[in-house]
């Protein structure tokens, strides 16, 4: 994540949520990209991790949601002996809701971070966001009780 351009926010159990902050990549474009080459990368790491640690490869999935969110407010939280970095909005819950739709190791992208993505970022990703089809939230397979209730509409793409 943060050879891609981003910070490591919050983590518990085996959940970890990371930031990629336009003010540090430069543009929208490029942290939208970061975020995407960070999941991409931490998808190809999953067979290597599984076998150092023993595991079966088709044993470990990663759920992953990207989403973006313009009016987060992000900050560092320290307490005694931690820091750890949080930021607080809708689009926060937003993105829970499509990682726990992220069912069966997909990385789900919303729109708004997928839109995000201009001319040469897009070709370094191998992505065209005018021809990517969405599906509502509401409509995946995968889709959770929760998401059905609190983001139903939002439109979301596997990467």
């Amino acid at each position: 994540m943060i050879d891609a351009g981003g910070i490591v926010g919050r983590h518990g159990g085996d959940g970890v949520v990371g930031f990629f902050l336009a003010e540090i990549a430069g543009t929208e474009s490029a942290a939208a990209r970061g975020c995407i080459e960070a999941a991409r990368a931490l998808q190809r790491a999953l067979p290597d991790l599984a076998t150092r640690s023993g595991l079966e490869p088709d044993g470990v999935v990663l759920r992953v949601g990207l989403h973006w969110g313009s009016k987060l407010f992000v900050g560092q939280v320290t307490t005694s002996g931690r820091a750890e970095v949080n930021a607080l909005g809708d689009e926060v819950n937003e993105t829970a809701r499509i990682e726990a739709c992220a069912t069966g190791g997909l990385v789900l992208g919303s729109k708004d971070l997928l839109e995000r993505l201009e001319g040469d970022d897009a070709t370094a990703l191998e992505l065209d966001p005018a021809r990517l089809s969405y599906t509502a939230l509401a409509d995946l397979p995968g889709a959770t009780e929760t998401a059905r209730r609190d983001a139903p509409a939002i439109a979301v793409s596997e990467l």
